[in-house]
This record gives C-alpha cells, structure tokens and sequence, in this order.
C-alpha cells in the first residue's frame, strides 16, 4: 500500500514540475510545503527503525504519504485553475485588441 501511494507521490510531483514551469515562485511554495510533510516523514522512518513495535510509527509513517498525496493533488488542481485563468486572460486580451 505504502508503495503505491509513494509512486502515486512521485508521479504527481513530475506533473507538477511541468505544470509549475510558468509559475517558478508558485512552485517554490508548493516545494517547501511539500518537503515539510517529507521531513516529518523521514523523521518517523528514522524512529520506526530505531523503536521496537514501532506500529504507531508505521501508521503515522502512512497517514503522512496519504497527506503528501492529497497536498500534491490539491496544488496540481491550483496550478491547473491558474494557469487555465492565465490562459483565458491572455486570449480575452487578444480578441480585444483585435478589435
């Protein structure tokens, strides 16, 4: 399960890379609200090695990935909402001044 969602998490983040290419400062946010969840992330890895029954860990290590997923999700949504308005901006400037 966990390795699903951690492919599902690089797959969304390539998309957002691509996506984000016309917005570098919205992307530079998304990254840094990104590598939060993945510092917390290895922090829990670095204590379920390191504990004995670490179960609790291991949820909490997958309820971090589920949250990853969903971050990136909702940021691939924004820059697809942005860059559509940009779009139609661009487009509604160019029908008026062929007017």
């Amino acid at each position: 399960e966990a390795k699903k969602i951690y492919q599902s998490i690089e797959e969304q983040q390539q998309q957002l890379k691509l996506l984000a290419r016309e917005q570098p400062e919205l992307y530079s946010q998304f990254a840094q609200d990104l590598a939060a969840l993945d510092s917390s992330y290895r922090v829990l890895k670095l204590q379920a090695l390191q504990t004995p029954g670490h179960e609790v860990l291991i949820k909490a290590m997958l309820q971090n990935l589920y949250l990853q997923a969903e971050l990136l999700s909702k940021q691939l949504l924004i820059i697809h909402e942005f860059n559509n308005n940009n779009k139609t901006d661009n487009n509604e400037k160019n029908n008026n001044r062929s007017i």
